[in-house]
């Protein structure tokens, strides 16, 4: 109903507000040189290069990545096209920002954050396919069942490599 619609809008605006806001504050104490705000922060700035204030703040600009769709999800919510379109823009961008920038440290991170993204472009590519069938009234033919296919295993295949690189890390 309207009011659950509301409610997820609301939601969806406060995380990205508190995302917002832990931003800004991290970009003004990144400023300062105390030791005790880079200790009290070091979860949010350890492991990312130093180059670039981008790259330094690469795990909020991460958070947004991930809260943005949530917003569109629920803000489109009658327009899966729309949705879509959004999801492939996010989804090239952050790979775009993660090869040029090279944020990450260590090469393990840097290849499992590009291995995770190329995955989810090709399930977001999957999913607009899909809701141009569903547009259509083609939902059932072999192909749309073939990209749905391709959504669920995308999904497997993100399980077992988030596995894989933890055993890896260790």
């Amino acid at each position: 109903g309207s009011d659950s619609d509301g409610f997820s809008l609301f939601m969806s605006l406060a995380a990205l507000l508190s995302i917002l806001a832990l931003s800004v504050s991290m970009v003004l104490f990144a400023k300062r040189k105390s030791t005790l705000v880079s200790e009290n922060y070091q979860v949010l700035f350890r492991g990312f290069k130093e180059n670039s204030i981008f790259n330094k703040l690469f795990f909020l600009i991460y958070m947004f990545r991930i809260g943005i769709p949530v917003l569109i999800a629920v803000m489109f919510e009658f327009s899966p096209i729309t949705v879509a379109i959004f999801q492939i823009l996010i989804s090239v961008a952050m790979l775009a920002f993660i090869l040029s920038m090279k944020p990450f440290v260590k090469k393990i991170n840097h290849y499992q954050t590009v291995l995770f993204e190329s995955i989810v472009l090709v399930m977001n590519c999957c999913m607009f396919g899909l809701a141009l069938f569903s547009r259509t009234g083609q939902q059932e033919t072999p192909i749309a069942v073939l990209l749905g296919d391709f959504v669920i295993v995308g999904n497997d295949i993100i399980n077992v490599m988030c596995l894989v690189f933890l055993v890896i890390k260790l």
